[in-house]
């Protein structure tokens, strides 16, 4: 995984501006013992696929990215701003399928894990089996994860003091207590 985005170089942040392209971004991923990049452009009339190309050796050598892993994809989004002057980087990890079917849960959640915790919350099922479970443990979480929306969750509201207010259905997920187990992979 990557630690922290690396600055653009000055010939590629000069070209895109020149270029009329307003973000450059880079994803890259592995997991089996080889690395991929794909370069993205914001939409711009004047771009080219050489300078995708360009940036895609710069990346590869400011990144030094080689996809190493034990079978299981992940991988980092690296979003430069260019017309902001700001990056952001996002990584993301695969679940381990297998063990995910073994326990019944066939469809992974797209839920974040705030409103995950906040439903586990209302729903009384404990902080503890959250955090334990093989979903938690797939999307690796470490303990001690999003207690705070857990005990939204239990209370029923959200924030704190002035800004505290009823829980609302835009806060958690839809998911009913047999639906939350089997996802968590818990029966308790």
């Amino acid at each position: 995984m990557i630690e922290h985005a690396e600055p653009l170089s000055k010939v590629i942040y000069d070209k895109a501006k020149k270029l009329g392209i307003e973000s450059i971004t880079l994803r890259f991923s592995g997991g089996s013992d080889e690395g991929y990049l794909e370069v993205e452009l914001s939409e711009s009339d004047n771009a080219d696929e050489s300078f995708s190309s360009e940036i895609e050796d710069w990346a590869w050598a400011a990144y030094n990215y080689n996809g190493m892993g034990n079978g299981l994809d992940y991988g980092d989004k690296i979003m430069y701003d260019i017309k902001n002057g700001k990056v952001s980087t996002i990584e993301w990890y695969a679940k381990d399928e297998e063990k995910l079917e073994i326990a019944g849960i066939s469809k992974l959640d797209s839920f974040s894990v705030s409103k995950i915790m906040r439903r586990c919350g209302q729903l009384g099922i404990p902080y503890e089996n959250v955090i334990s479970s093989l979903y938690a443990k797939s999307k690796g979480w470490p303990p001690g994860k999003c207690m705070k929306q857990h005990k939204e969750g239990m209370d029923g509201a959200i924030g704190l003091g002035e800004k505290k207010r009823p829980l609302l259905e835009k806060d958690s997920t839809p998911h009913a207590l047999v639906e939350m187990k089997s996802l968590l992979g818990t029966s308790s």
